[in-house]
């Protein structure tokens, strides 16, 4: 695998991000507010706010993480902290009762590093209580415009180390066959994401950052995954040369599978009565 970051610097950018304070995402926004051309933007409601900084590539993509972890004391009405403990590879907290924030400050360190890459970068408050900034960008036809001409979305929100998902993002082949050429294999399980708000018309995935046992105490990140998984992007990023399109945007491919669910429901439900019986 070619290789674009040095593990101690990935390491360095991964301790900084696990190390800002969990129960809020002020001082990330803080640290991207900085960079050139960073645009903030902040609604009336808690969490409901993203910063989007435009990339100089011709064909650029759009970088997506979170800020927010599940114990945002939005969430939890309480601060907590997490301190971080480093048992050989492993990154891990040193609570009983708190998780380090990897799901999604793995991900804030990715685009930190990839901050020079000529892609644009997008970070987004409030994916853990029900998509807050995500749906605030959706009304947003401004942003939605700007996010959906770039070649595609890809979102470093994902457990695992070579893993990819979807989240109900109707994509092409030819992106799934582009996606898969980079050592990534599709994730068994399923789960929500922002990527399901913002991907109107361009096609988006998420992709492994390293993390496992998300939400949980027990969360732990490896720093050689972390480091493999931004070196992978890396060389994805350095090929990109084609836009793809989804063929259905997002929320109408969601909303026909609801549909779908809602009728199939009750005959399941029938079945499985008979079955008893």
């Amino acid at each position: 695998m070619d290789i674009f970051f040095d593990k101690e610097t990935c390491k360095s950018a991964l301790i900084k991000f696990l190390g800002f304070p969990i129960s809020g995402s002020d001082e990330i926004f803080s640290e991207f507010s900085v960079l050139e051309g960073a645009k903030y933007v902040k609604g009336k409601k808690p969490n409901q706010r993203y910063l989007f900084i435009p990339g100089k590539k011709k064909n650029r993509v759009l970088l997506v993480a979170h800020t927010d972890t599940v114990w945002d004391g939005q969430y939890i009405k309480k601060s907590v902290s997490s301190d971080l403990k480093i048992v050989d590879d492993k990154i891990i907290s040193a609570s009983e009762t708190v998780g380090i924030g990897a799901d999604d400050r793995a991900g804030c360190a990715a685009l930190w590093l990839l901050r020079e890459s000529g892609h644009s970068l997008l970070l987004i408050d409030g994916e853990e209580n029900s998509h807050i900034g995500a749906s605030f960008i959706y009304h947003d036809k401004k942003m939605m415009k700007i996010i959906n001409e770039h070649c595609f979305v890809l979102s470093f929100d994902l457990w695992g180390r070579d893993e990819y998902m979807f989240h109900a993002v109707s994509n092409p082949k030819a992106f799934e066959d582009f996606v898969s050429s980079f050592g990534y294999k599709k994730s068994p399980l399923s789960g929500g994401s922002d990527i399901f708000y913002i991907c109107r018309k361009a096609a988006g995935v998420n992709v492994s950052i390293g993390y496992k046992n998300e939400h949980k105490p027990s969360e732990q990140i490896s720093i050689n995954s972390f480091y493999e998984c931004v070196n992978r992007a890396s060389r994805m990023l350095r090929e990109t040369y084609r836009r793809f399109k989804t063929p259905v945007p997002v929320r109408v491919y969601k909303f026909i599978k609801h549909k779908i669910a809602l009728l199939i429901k009750p005959t399941m439900k029938s079945l499985k009565a008979r079955r008893k019986k």
